[in-house]
Parts: C-alpha cells; sequence; structure tokens
C-alpha cells in the first residue's frame, strides 16, 4: 500500500482486532522508531473498546529470568490471549527472548533454560504477527548478537591499528592529487582542521587509491611492514599481487613470509593489508558519513558506532567487523576532535612519562601555530585550566596528539572480541513451523509502502502483490516526475558547496519553506539551531517547525523567546507561516499538516536509494495534487546523475536541464546496487538460519536432554573471535565455504532458492569481488544489536595457611617439588605458563631452570563457577631464593607475611625472600636486580644470576630491562644466531618465541601498548643500542642504587623496628 494512505491509522488497527479472535495471540510488531506513534494510534483506536487491551512487554539480555519472572510473562501474555487483545511488540524484544532461553541453556542454568525454550514454544504456535513497516523489520541489518566469554585481544592487537592509522594518513595525502587526477568522479572536501571528507562518484578513483596504497607499502612507506632489502626487486610484485588479492599459490605466500624483516608479525599485518585494501574494507568505511552513519556515542565505550539518523547514536548497536570499528573509531576522532577531558588526560600520561620532553615534542612538532608558552613541557600544569583549554584550542584535531590517545587509551582497553555468540536475524521473526507438526496455522503478515527489498526478504515470508496494487510503486515516481516537480538544483557555487548558511539562503531566495534533509545535508548544527538561523535569514517567517529532543514537534517563534511543543502553540493548526525543517531522522514515518500548497526540497546523497528519498518525499502526504517537491543536489551527487543520464541516453547535458526523471533514473541505480552489495549478507544469514532451524528441529527435546543440547549448542554456538590468518589469509580449495547439509526438506527449499539468486547477482561482480563475498561475506559490515553478557564476580579462595614445602625449603635451602597424598606438586614457573590459554596456543613448556611457582600461588578462585577459559593470574611480588642450589619460588603475599619472622630467627639464612614489582617504567629498572628489598639483609658481595632476572621478567610481564640484559634475553629466546631453543620453553623456533612473548606481556599489562618499550621492540626485532633511550642515564641509575645501598640497608633496619614491635 501507498504512503500516507491508512495502514498504520486505519488497516493494521482493523486487521489486529480480527485476527485476536481468543485463539489467537495477535502481535503487532513495529521498528522502533514507529513504537511510540503506533501505541498512540492503536490506543486511540481500540482503547474505547470494551476489554480490548493494548500490552508492550520490553525484553532484554538484563532482563531477570527467574522462575517467578517468566511464569509473569506468559500469564500477561495469556491473558491478553483470552481476553482479544493486543500485544505491541519491536524485533529487538522478539529476538532477545528467542536468544535468552538458549543462552541460559549454554551457560548451564537449566531450569530458568527450559522454561525460556517452553514459552517460546507456545508463542510460535499460538501468536498471529502483524508486521507494520516490514522492508525495515525484516531487512539484512535486522541482526541480534549475544556474545558470551571473557573479552579477547584483537589477533595484531596493537599493529593491526597502528597500520589503520598509517593507512589513513596515506589516504589523507593523497586525497588533494585524487581529486586533480579524476575531475568529476571524486570530490574531497577539505575540512580547516578535520579529516577530509571524500566522495567517491565512480569506481576508478577508488581503484586508483588502492593503487597508491599498495605503492606506499611496497616502497617501504609503512613502518610496521618493512621488506628485507636483498629481496625488495625479487618480492615486491609478489607483495602486491597479494595485498591486491590476486590468487598466490602456497610457496608464494611461503617465499612472501621469508622476505620480510619482521617474520614474526609480518606475515599478520601482510593478511590485515589485503583484507583492508583487496576486501575493500578501507573504502567502504571511508564512503560512510561521520555524524550521520557512524560516530561516537557521548555515553558509551569510545568506540564508534553506527547511526540511526544524523546526529542519533544508536543505544545499543555496533560494527560487528573488527577492522571497520578500527577505522571508523580513527575517523570519527579526525572528525569530532579530542574533548578537553581527553586531551588533559593525555597531558597527565606525558607529564608523567620517563621522557616528558620527547613525548611532548612529538605532540606539537607539527604544530607551527602554537604560541611560544605552550611549547615547551615544562612550563605546562595540567591543572591550569586556561593552558589547558588555550593546548585544546590548537591540538584537538592534531593527527599525532589523537593517535596518541587512540593507541594509548583507547584501542588497548576497548579493541576485543568475545570467543563465541549466538545469533538471530530478520529470518527469525516470520513464525515458522516444521512441516507435519500441525502448528502451520501460524501465520505472519506484513505491510510496507514500498517493495524495493522484496528480492531480499527471508524465504520464511512471502509478498503477495494484490493485483489492485500493483500500481503502487509507479503511482509515487510519476508524482515525481510531474512538471511542478521536476526542479533539481546543484547545491554549489563555482565548484564550492553550500555550507547551512548557504544553503538556508539558497531556500529563502527559491521561496522554499519546507527542508526534508533526506540526504543529512546540514552537518554543523543542531535542529535547534537550524531553526533560530532559518528564521534569521527568512524574515517573512513568524516560526521554525523541527524535531526536538525525544522526536517532539517543536516550534521557535520570531515573538517569543523559548522554543515550546508544536501542539501547545498558535501555530497547532496551521504552519502555513512557518519554516519547517524535518531532519534525517525523521523523514520516514512521521506526520505532519504541512500547508496544502507548500513546496518542499529534498536532499540527496550518495548512496540514498529511491525508497528512502520515497518516503521522504512522501512527508508531503498531498504531493500528487497540489503540493511541490524540489532536489539538493551536492556536487557529487550531481555529478553522477550527469554522468549516469549521458551513459543511458547520449545526451550531451547541461547543468540547467538536469530534472527529476534524471534523479529517479540515478535513484533506480542506487537502490540496484544496494541490494546487490546486500546480498552476500543475506545468504549469510539464510544458511545459519537454516543451519540454527535445522538442529533445533532435530532436537526438539534439547532443553531437556543432555546430549542433544550439546549437539544443538555445538552448532548454533558460533565462533566470534578469529584470527587474521582466519579472515585474510590463504585458503585451501577445501576451506571454501561449503553448501549446508539441512535434514529438512523445507529448509532445503529455502537454501537452494538463496542460493541460486547469491550466484546469479554475484556474476555481474569482478572475480576479485566474488572470491572475497564467497570467502569471508565482509565485503560490507553488518550494524549488530549486541547484548553483552556481564561479566561473572570471582570468588577469591581462602589462605589456608603456610605449605610445609615451603617451611622445608626456608630451613634446608632446598626445595621438594615433588607431592605427597595431600599436597600437589609444584609447578616450574612456565609449566603454568603452558596451562593457559596463551601457553597452550604456543605450546609452551617448563625450561630447565628452577624456578617454581608456589601451590597457592596458583590457586587464585574458587573455580566453581568460574569458566575454563579463564585466566587469572597473580602479579609477581615475592620470592623465596636460595643462591646455595639456585632455586627460587614465587609465593603469595600472605606466604610472605609468614615467612617473614622465619626468616629472622635463622642466624645463618640459606633462602632470602626478595620483593619484586615488575619494571613497567624506566623509573622502576632498578626492580630488575631483585636486590632493591630483602629479608633478611642481602650480602652485598651476592648477585642474583641472570637467568632468574629474564625469567621472572617475561614471567611477571615486565616491559623494562637494563642493557646489561639485552643479549642474554635475546640469547634466552634464541634470537641470537646459533642459539638452540630457549631452555625448552617451546617447540617452535625464536620468531614462534617472540609471537608468545608480546602475546603473553599483552595479557599481563592488561590495557598498556607494550611496541614503544625495550621489550616491545625486541618482540619487534628491533634492533638497541646503549646509547638509546630506553639506557639513557642508566650510569646514574646505576650510581644511584650503589648509593643508596644504606637506604636498602635503612629499610632492612625499619623492617627490624617494625617486627621487634610485631608489624611488617
Amino acid at each position: 500500500m501507498n504512503m500516507g494512505t491508512g495502514k498504520t491509522s486505519v488497516v493494521i488497527p482493523m486487521a489486529a482486532l480480527v485476527l485476536a479472535n481468543t485463539s489467537k495471540l495477535c502481535r503487532v510488531i513495529v521498528p522502533k522508531a514507529l513504537l511510540l506513534q503506533t501505541a498512540q494510534v492503536l490506543q486511540s483506536r481500540i482503547g474505547g473498546l470494551n476489554g480490548r487491551q493494548v500490552c508492550h512487554i520490553p525484553f532484554s539480555r538484563r532482563s531477570p529470568s527467574n522462575a517467578t519472572t517468566l511464569s509473569k510473562y506468559k500469564d500477561i501474555h495469556n491473558r491478553i490471549l483470552q481476553t482479544g487483545g493486543i500485544m505491541l511488540c519491536l524485533p529487538s524484544h522478539i529476538l532477545s527472548f528467542k536468544l535468552s532461553g538458549l543462552q541460559r541453556l549454554a551457560d548451564h542454568r537449566l531450569k530458568d533454560g527450559r522454561q525460556m525454550v517452553e514459552i517460546q514454544a507456545w508463542l510460535d504456535s499460538t501468536c498471529r504477527d502483524v508486521l507494520d513497516e516490514s522492508d525495515m523489520t525484516l531487512s539484512v541489518y535486522t541482526q541480534l548478537i549475544y556474545p558470551s566469554g571473557d573479552l579477547i585481544t584483537l589477533d595484531g592487537h596493537a599493529y593491526r591499528w597502528l597500520v589503520v592509522e598509517q593507512l589513513l594518513g596515506f589516504v589523507e595525502g593523497h586525497s588533494s592529487s585524487l581529486q586533480k587526477t579524476f575531475q568529476g568522479q571524486v570530490v574531497v572536501v577539505p575540512r580547516h582542521q578535520g579529516y577530509p571528507i571524500i566522495h567517491f562518484i565512480t569506481k576508478d578513483p577508488e581503484d586508483a587509491l588502492n593503487e597508491l596504497l599498495v605503492e606506499d607499502i611496497c616502497k617501504g612507506r609503512l613502518p610496521q611492514f618493512q621488506i628485507r632489502e636483498e629481496e625488495v626487486e625479487n618480492t615486491k610484485s609478489l607483495i602486491r599481487d597479494i595485498i591486491t588479492g590476486a590468487h598466490v599459490s602456497s610457496s608464494e605466500w611461503d617465499q612472501a613470509y621469508k622476505s620480510m624483516k619482521d617474520v614474526t608479525f609480518g606475515p599478520k599485518i601482510l593478511y590485515l593489508l589485503r583484507g583492508l585494501i583487496s576486501q575493500r574494507i578501507l573504502l567502504v568505511c571511508l564512503k560512510k558519513k561521520w555524524n550521520i552513519q557512524y560516530g561516537l556515542h557521548p555515553e558509551r565505550q569510545p568506540i564508534a558506532v553506527p547511526f540511526e539518523a544524523k546526529g542519533t547514536p544508536s543505544q545499543a548497536a555496533e560494527y560487528g567487523h573488527p577492522d571497520t570499528t578500527l577505522i571508523l573509531t580513527c575517523l570519527a576522532f579526525y572528525q569530532q576532535g579530542l574533548s578537553k577531558e581527553q586531551l588533559k588526560q593525555g597531558l597527565q600520561g606525558v607529564m608523567q612519562s620517563d621522557d616528558a620532553a620527547a613525548h611532548y615534542d612529538r605532540w606539537v612538532c607539527s604544530c607551527t601555530t602554537l604560541p611560544p608558552s605552550l611549547q615547551y613541557w615544562s612550563s605546562l600544569d595540567p591543572e591550569n585550566d586556561l593552558q589547558v583549554e588555550t593546548l585544546w584550542i590548537y591540538l584537538r584535531f592534531d593527527r599525532t596528539v589523537i593517535n596518541h590517545h587512540l593507541n594509548t587509551y583507547i584501542f588497548p582497553r576497548y579493541a576485543k572480541q568475545f570467543p563465541v555468540k549466538l545469533l538471530a536475524s530478520g529470518w527469525d521473526i516470520p513464525l515458522l513451523q516444521p512441516a507435519g507438526s500441525g502448528d502451520e496455522h501460524s501465520f505472519t503478515t506484513g505491510f510496507s509502502g514500498t517493495n524495493d527489498n522484496k528480492r531480499i526478504l527471508p524465504q520464511t515470508i512471502k509478498q503477495n502483490d494484490l493485483p489492485k496494487l500493483l500500481h503502487t510503486n509507479a503511482e509515487v515516481l510519476c508524482h515525481l516526475l510531474e512538471r511542478r516537480n521536476a526542479d533539481c538544483y546543484l547545491t554549489a557555487v563555482s565548484g564550492v558547496r553550500f555550507d547551512e548558511h548557504a544553503t538556508l539562503r539558497f531556500l529563502c531566495d527559491k521561496q522554499i519553506r519546507v527542508l526534508i534533509d533526506a540526504g543529512a545535508h546540514i552537518l554543523e548544527m543542531e535542529n535547534q539551531d537550524v531553526a533560530r538561523t532559518w528564521l534569521g535569514i527568512d524574515t517573512q517567517a513568524e516560526g521554525a517547525v523541527y524535531f526536538g529532543a525525544n522526536s517532539q514537534i517543536m516550534v521557535r517563534s520570531r515573538f517569543q523567546k523559548d522554543p515550546m511543543p508544536l501542539i501547545a502553540s498558535p501555530f497547532a493548526n496551521d504552519i502555513e507561516k512557518c519554516v519547517v525543517y524535518i531532519d534525517e531522522g525523521h523523514t520516514r514515518g512521521t506526520d505532519l499538516k504541512l500547508p496544502a500548497d507548500a513546496k518542499g526540497a529534498v536532499t540527496l546523497s550518495l548512496g540514498q536509494t529511491k525508497d528512502q528519498t520515497v518516503k521522504a518525499a512522501m512527508r508531503l502526504r498531498q504531493l500528487g495534487t497540489t503540493q511541490s517537491v524540489a532536489f539538493l543536489a551536492p556536487p557529487e551527487v550531481f555529478q553522477g546523475i550527469l554522468d549516469l543520464r549521458l551513459a543511458h541516453t547520449q545526451e550531451f547535458y547541461r547543468s540547467s536541464n538536469i530534472a527529476s526523471r534524471d534523479v529517479v533514473r540515478w535513484l533506480l541505480e542506487q537502490s540496484c546496487k544496494v541490494n546487490e552489495q546486500m546480498m552476500s549478507l543475506y545468504l549469510s544469514q539464510c544458511r545459519d538460519f537454516c543451519r540454527r532451524t535445522d538442529m533445533l528441529w532435530k532436537y526438539p527435546d534439547y532443553a531437556t536432554s543432555k546430549n542433544d543440547l550439546e549437539k544443538v549448542l555445538g552448532v548454533i554456538r558460533q565462533e566470534e573471535q578469529q584470527t587474521l590468518h582466519q579472515m585474510y589469509g590463504p585458503r585451501l580449495p577445501s576451506q571454501q565455504t561449503a553448501r549446508v547439509t539441512l535434514a529438512s526438506r523445507q529448509l532445503q527449499v529455502f537454501a537452494q532458492s538463496v542460493e541460486q539468486m547469491a550466484r546469479h547477482v554475484q556474476s555481474s561482480y569482478s572475480s576479485a569481488l566474488m572470491e572475497v563475498e564467497q570467502e569471508r561475506e565482509i565485503v560490507l559490515e553488518v550494524e549488530h544489536m549486541r547484548e553483552n553478557q556481564k561479566r561473572i564476580r570471582h570468588v577469591a579462595l581462602a589462605f589456608p595457611g603456610l605449605d610445609t614445602a615451603i617451611t622445608a625449603f626456608i630451613e634446608t635451602g632446598k626445595l621438594d617439588t615433588q607431592g605427597t597424598g595431600t599436597r600437589p606438586p609444584l609447578l616450574q614457573a612456565f609449566d603454568y605458563v603452558g596451562r593457559t590459554k596463551i601457553g597452550k596456543v604456543f605450546g609452551i613448556q617448563a625450561t630447565a631452570s628452577r624456578l617454581y611457582v608456589s601451590h597457592e600461588f596458583s590457586q587464585t578462585i574458587d573455580m566453581t563457577h568460574a569458566r575454563e577459559k579463564d585466566d587469572i593470574i597473580r602479579p609477581v611480588n615475592w620470592i623465596l631464593w636460595s643462591p646455595s642450589s639456585e632455586t627460587a619460588l614465587i609465593v603469595i603475599p600472605e606466604e610472605a607475611d609468614v615467612v617473614v619472622p622465619l626468616l629472622r630467627k635463622i642466624a645463618k639464612p640459606r633462602v632470602w625472600l626478595l620483593g619484586y614489582a615488575a619494571p613497567v617504567t624506566k623509573s622502576m629498572q632498578t626492580f630488575n636486580r631483585l636486590s632493591c628489598l630483602t629479608v633478611p639483609r642481602w650480602p652485598s658481595a651476592r648477585e642474583v644470576p641472570v637467568w632468574l632476572g629474564i625469567e621472572v621478567g617475561i614471567f611477571s610481564g615486565r616491559l623494562y630491562f637494563e642493557f646489561a640484559e639485552y643479549k642474554p634475553l635475546l640469547a634466552w629466546l634464541a634470537a641470537l644466531p646459533n642459539t638452540g631453543r630457549a631452555g625448552g620453553l617451546a617447540s617452535g623456533g625464536s620468531e614462534q618465541l617472540l609471537q608468545f612473548l608480546q602475546e603473553w606481556l599483552t595479557f599481563r599489562r592488561r590495557t598498556e601498548d607494550i611496541l614503544y618499550t625495550p621489550v616491545g621492540f625486541v618482540c619487534q626485532r628491533q634492533e638497541l643500542h646503549e646509547g638509546h633511550f630506553f639506557f639513557s642515564g642508566m650510569g646514574a641509575t646505576t650510581a644511584h642504587t650503589a648509593s643508596t645501598a644504606a637506604g636498602v640497608r635503612g629499610r632492612e633496619a625499619t623492617l627490624d623496628h617494625d617486627e621487634a614491635n610485631g608489624v611488617l
């Protein structure tokens, strides 16, 4: 049915009343944006009928699921069924209840899970659903994901975002030359301080930009990816082929690996570059519109999220692809800049660093206009608000400062993934029962004003085109083609696009008083600012109507100080003397009584479909009779319309001759492109739905049978965390996506139909793009509604007392590592590491040294409610060391408390308690010597062996070491020529050890960026020398350490004094 003909206000209330017949529960399902409006309509139409109720019950992952709540949930639905009432629902709430039952079963909350599954089965067999705006509800963008498990750092972590930042820098550098080379095919909009906005009109400049990026990489301009000098000429073309996505044999992949300077992380970066460039992920992100399609949410994590409309970030959605998230987060910060609080946070971090001068110099080196008073770090005070304010004005958009903030405070903490997920999509919304089940009478009916998405509707529902309504699509297009709607204006003068003020002045000159901003041209102003500015320009208007907070229609009167709701204003029944601004988020599903002779302006933007534009234009309900519309096209859209008209008509064109027929042709082409691009995602959702549903039908007793449940969960629970190799690396033919094997004939038909459609659409794609879609189906990112699992609160174990083996160790100096009947054996430190998740991945084994961990150190929490994947490891603070047997035992603070008095009583100690803290800054390097704090006093003639400092440092996650340890550390890691395995640490070579070390340190340090530390340099195989900044001033540090021996002895004396008074 056409827009404005009464679907929501007349047809759906009538249909719902008929369907709610006490034998079926009628649910009206609407998009979130229409919830309030639909509730008001249903209340006004049905509220007066005796006993007919309209009920809405939200549900999310956070909703309680105890027996009482679930019983109440079913009772409400049952009461509405029996009284002939209507349930008003959102798609996300329906999908959330479905997934919650499965999630409870996966979490072993079997009682709650079984009750929820039973309720869902009752709903599936009892409900009769009606969908409003079904094209939105059933679109490929409707997805709900339940991730679970502990967050895992992205594979390649620090390199992953450093490479993204470098590539975005290259893009900015190439943007101006790209525009000169491809005039009319790409439009670059420079911003005074922010990142330039790039509009690609044709595919040629996209391909050219990719070529320029590949050239930059092959010429060694990417610091994170370097090729050996002797291999540059031989492998340059091979690297180019790999990055551009060409088919490469396994031997050629091996050749590429060997040509890299960093053979540990080089392959990961190569995979990443291949994905970002050949799969066009970088280009997809560059074409997205900041503050319209993506941006930052002020109340959520500082990571880019999808926007529902201009200036309206999604409350729960996020991007499902990790690299899309990284790129868009960078772009969002580049466009928005840092806040004062973020700049102050970074400034405080720089001031507290070991080399504040060098860090601050890197900050301000590119800012030539900085006042002299702010050019030196020594003159700054982070608590001085005036200084911070001034610095913020100059540096808020500085790329170096923003990257420092991202790399230090954002990505290390938030760029993580969950290991597994449960997923539901729009395919799960139409009611579907297995053939022969006896419940095939549960139907779903949908209404929509457009059918552009007809071909990519879920196979679980079918569009029935009624003969009397076949003209609907053509009817609206015919309105747009009428002479009074033929105007299309270029919103630019001499190649310079209109800003907000120029757009409003243009409308005033053309006597247009309704702006329908479907293309989101108004970026830099809030809605109330547009109203105020427009009133200042159009002096004849008496008021300005706009949408305020919570989608309330507001009006700003020329004669009143503050805006007020339209319904309470003198303009409530007549807005003829008002200007009207309808922002992008309200161009669909809203209704305003505009003047009968109103003329509106609809803005256009790249990627805008016919569906979006027609819905926006139909805010003028009398468009077919007395109202009219004009189109506003920015340069990139205008050029695209001209090119398309030339391609189809071969006419010589002049800009003044562009008309609405050309706009309609362009909109139809945009719609076809969008549908083709969505086909890979549509195919992925079909496969996923059929696979999940087939298992649920195959094992109907999964909620009560443990064996059936394990089989079902093995299929419906998917891996979310993927390595770069899995995402972008080489794949064997056997690893290609296979056709889903299904037991249900009903589901087989769905899958075969969609497979055939996908093959037909993909045949028009390039071979490279087709390969990408077949392999990973990530050509375009997806906006997922995710409801994250709450972190489990772990219970610490109680300290049972000192182990007898420790007591014997103190008395004899020899450690009994063998267990007894009541005491388990002590673990060698790296044997303990090998039992962690990271240790298992890299095959870490015990070394030949005698470094052990106490039993209590290895037991941290009560594992009754913990998952097996939890790795919770204590920090290293106390070590018992026996010089005679060269044995060390890492103990916990509670054990150290008991040990200190025992050590004091021994006249000739055989064991010392060494205080330790992992050096994570340059100033903490004295802890490397393990003699900073000892009990009893450490003999000045003795030294702790180097191997102990190295192994304790690696185990504890230290980042800084002294230069004297550099070569011994490399030797221990087998990273020096002619060195063997590192004491049996791992079965692989040095490259595997270096990769393990980076992963392990990232885990131990949690959110810190380790690459710019000495250990980070070692992981990257970057050479260090004694004069390096990391080691500069170490002579002074050494002298200071020697001169403070008395201080250590003084600390020892203090311990003696405190112990005498019963204090440690």
